[in-house]
């Protein structure tokens, strides 16, 4: 599947972005929103650009694991050996 998110927005906006974040940043946020995908990054200031600048949301490992964890899916002996390493 060709990427073409790029083209779509304005150009000197997309350039700002690539000098403030870095191309594969803001590149990953313009995917996630054209495919309605939930951005998955730790970086908290790159997710908060996601959802207040392009409406994208955002998850983390931690909430991810914990959820995993509650639903069941894994143990809670996966979670402390990740917070570990």
């Amino acid at each position: 599947m060709p990427y073409t998110e790029g083209l779509e927005i304005n150009f000197n906006k997309k350039r700002k972005l690539d000098k403030f974040l870095g191309k594969s940043f803001i590149d990953t946020i313009l995917i996630a929103k054209k495919t309605n995908y939930i951005l998955f990054s730790d970086d908290l200031f790159l997710r908060l650009i996601a959802k207040n600048d392009f409406n994208v949301d955002g998850v983390w490992t931690q909430i991810l694991l914990l959820n995993l964890f509650k639903s069941g899916k894994i143990k809670k002996e996966y979670i402390l050996i990740r917070q570990l390493t």
